[in-house]
């Protein structure tokens, strides 16, 4: 197994403790100023990382050259996605947000045919609905639509889907500015702006914090998602989408809401349905097809 994939493996693994760690951090701490610390605290490790591989030169020529594109990415790709997560988790549970936000691959092959060229071959298309369908069985593993729709968590379920669009296109966008700045001084601005925007909607929104009102317990929370989900796990994923197609890429994620229900039945005691298994199945076998080397097959 080669960097790249285990910078993808690691970077998924990662991304699925996520939700955890968020529905705890959001007993005291708001949506918009919990997503506000993380990034402020992984663009203060992410400017270290950057003087230390010395490419502080790099990282003003990106600001100068595509202040425009970067602000739009630390719009999409950072602010409205964690508002937008942030709020799905409250609202639902993290195994349903999870699970609904990895339609992203879907999102991310789509937009990735129509705006980057990137082309379809019969595995890939495949593998893509058999791991849609995974990701439906999962959803839909203990009621219907109909039913779904009366939930309280419907709102969430609907936040999740759409900051799922929202990293969709914060990683179509990155593809070639990742190949031109390299994925550390791609991740540290979006990171910077990203900030910013969550900085003027908490104040809007939210108003002041009462820092002095949290817990250690909750502190710990926002060091591990600043430093270790914003500032690690978004380099690994950068360093992956450079070697790999988007929507390649976007395949890993099916394995987030498997790892999130193996940590929701550790922590919470979740319950694991005969569903689920057959879900996590077929999503296994849509990341192998799209893996797939489709010697002789027909793109589209």
């Amino acid at each position: 197994m080669n960097k790249a994939h285990i910078a993808l493996l690691t970077s998924v693994v990662i991304w699925a403790s996520t939700f955890a760690a968020t529905k705890l951090g959001l007993v005291e701490i708001a949506p918009i100023t919990l997503a506000f610390l993380r990034f402020l605290i992984a663009s203060f490790i992410l400017v270290i990382a950057v003087w230390l591989t010395k490419q502080s030169k790099q990282l003003k020529n990106a600001f100068k050259q595509d202040t425009p594109f970067f602000l739009l990415l630390g719009l999409t790709g950072i602010a409205l996605m964690f508002i937008l997560e942030n709020f799905a988790i409250k609202f639902t549970s993290t195994s349903e947000a999870a699970i609904i936000m990895n339609s992203d691959p879907i999102l991310i092959a789509i937009l990735a045919y129509f705006f980057i060229g990137e082309k379809f071959n019969k595995y890939k298309v495949l593998g893509i609905l058999l791991g849609f369908v995974g990701v439906l069985i999962v959803i839909f593993n203990k009621t219907d639509f109909a039913s779904l729709i009366k939930t309280q968590s419907f709102l969430g379920n609907m936040l999740a889907l759409a900051s799922s669009f929202a990293w969709a296109i914060y990683t179509i966008m990155i593809k070639k500015r990742v190949d031109k700045y390299g994925p550390t001084i791609v991740t540290t601005i979006a990171s910077i702006f990203g900030a910013i925007f969550l900085l003027i909607a908490m104040f809007l929104f939210e108003g002041l914090p009462n820092f002095g009102s949290y817990t250690m317990n909750s502190w710990l929370l926002v060091l591990y998602l600043g430093v270790i989900v914003s500032g690690l796990s978004f380099f690994l994923w950068n360093y992956a989408l450079k070697h790999f197609e988007a929507s390649k890429v976007g395949m890993y994620w099916f394995l987030v809401p498997v790892i999130a229900v193996i940590i929701g039945i550790s922590l919470f005691k979740e319950e694991l349905t005969a569903q689920m298994i057959i879900g996590t199945l077929l999503i296994f076998t849509g990341i192998y097809l799209t893996e797939k080397k489709a010697t002789g097959a027909n793109s589209i």
